[in-house]
This record gives structure tokens, C-alpha cells and sequence, in this order.
């Protein structure tokens, strides 16, 4: 099992400068990562693509699976944002025009974000997805983690198609649908990746979801 030791950083920067510093070296990670492979990064490389001195990598950085793990962290952040934002913006909107569409919504906004993640580099994500895992973080704008905001999207559109639904109890149907989602495409992130973009495995699981919603599928 991959241990977290790696990934902690030597230090937290705290003036704005600094701030600029750790973000240029982590731009330059991810840069490397995307044109040359994971097989050319090294520190070296990295302070060399940042321009900066290998010392001042060093002084926030112990090793280059830390500064990987920055570069998830800035992604993380990004990816945060867009879905606070999809969410406010959804707030008292139409909505999708169907269960169906909202649960396709669903399950295919889950995957790309794992996707996402895993085109910076596969086989650190696969190894260390548990500390990347943006469902179980903290919303501060909604004051709840990212799993359970989707959770109380998802039951918001349950209500909204409320005469497509079989189940009674809305926010049990809710929780199932968002937990057994989140924890399958979790496992195939880490485990088979190319099933994230097998059409037929994305088409069985918003299946598996309706037959329990709906009664068929």
C-alpha cells in the first residue's frame, strides 16, 4: 500500500511571493508530465522547467512525488470551484429534462473528473487516489463535503421528477444512487481505467440506477 510520506510537503508557503514560487514549480511538474512523460521527471528537471534553483525546490519539497501531489492539489481546486459554481447556478434553474438525463448527468460529470485526473499521470493517481478523493473534502460555500453536495443535487432532481420515481423515501434513493456511483467509478479509476471511457460500463451503471429509481430501465 502506497504510504503518505512522500506526498507531505516540507513546508506550507505563507507570503505571496513564496505562494508564486511553489505554483510555478508545480506548473512546471504538470508541464513535464504532459510533453515529456512521467519517465523525464525529476527534481532537476522540474527546478530546470520552473527556473529556479534546486535549493528552493528542496526548501518546500522533499521529493518529486510531493511536488506531483501539489500539482493534484491545484487541480483539486479547479475542479472544486467549476462544480460549486455548476451547483449555484443550478439553484431554482429547470434542471435536466428528465430522471434519466439527470442521472447521465451525474454519472458522467464523476468520470471526467477522474479522467481528468488521471491523464496528469496514471500510475501516481491510481496509487494515491485516496488522498485525492475530491468527494470526501469540504465545501466551504456549502458547508458540506463535495459527495454530499451531489447527494442533495441528486435528491433535488428526484423531487423535481418526482412521478418518475418508485421509491418512497427520496433521500435514501438519493444517497444510494450517489454512494454506489461514486464507489464504482472510484474503483475502476484505480483499478480499470479504460472502463471510464467504455460507453457500455457508463450506459450499465446509469441502468443500474434508473431499474432501482424507476423499476426498468
Amino acid at each position: 500500500m502506497a504510504s503518505r510520506e512522500p506526498l507531505t510537503p516540507r513546508r506550507k508557503p505563507q507570503q505571496a511571493r513564496s505562494r508564486e514560487l511553489v505554483r510555478a514549480i508545480a506548473m512546471a511538474c504538470e508541464r513535464i508530465l504532459a510533453e515529456e512523460g512521467a519517465e523525464a521527471l525529476t527534481t532537476n528537471r522540474i527546478a530546470e522547467v520552473a527556473g529556479v534553483n534546486i535549493g528552493s525546490l528542496y526548501r518546500y519539497f522533499p521529493n518529486k512525488e510531493a511536488v506531483i501531489a501539489e500539482v493534484y492539489e491545484l487541480q483539486l481546486q479547479d475542479l472544486a470551484a467549476q462544480y460549486e459554481d455548476a451547483w449555484e447556478a443550478a439553484q431554482g434553474g429547470p434542471g435536466p429534462r428528465s430522471l434519466g438525463d439527470a442521472v447521465c448527468a451525474h454519472i458522467a460529470g464523476n468520470a471526467a473528473m477522474h479522467q481528468r485526473l488521471l491523464r496528469i499521470d496514471e500510475t501516481f493517481y491510481r496509487a494515491y487516489q485516496r488522498d485525492f478523493d475530491l468527494g470526501e473534502r469540504h465545501s466551504e460555500r456549502f458547508d458540506r463535503t463535495f459527495l454530499e453536495q451531489a447527494e442533495r443535487w441528486l435528491r433535488d432532481q428526484l423531487e423535481l421528477h418526482r412521478d418518475e420515481v418508485v421509491v418512497d423515501d427520496l433521500d435514501m434513493a438519493a444517497f444510494i444512487v450517489a454512494r454506489s456511483v461514486a464507489g464504482a467509478l472510484r474503483s475502476a479509476a484505480r483499478d480499470q481505467p479504460s472502463r471510464l471511457a467504455d460507453p457500455a460500463f457508463m450506459d450499465a451503471l446509469e441502468r443500474m440506477a434508473l431499474l432501482y429509481l424507476e423499476g426498468s430501465a
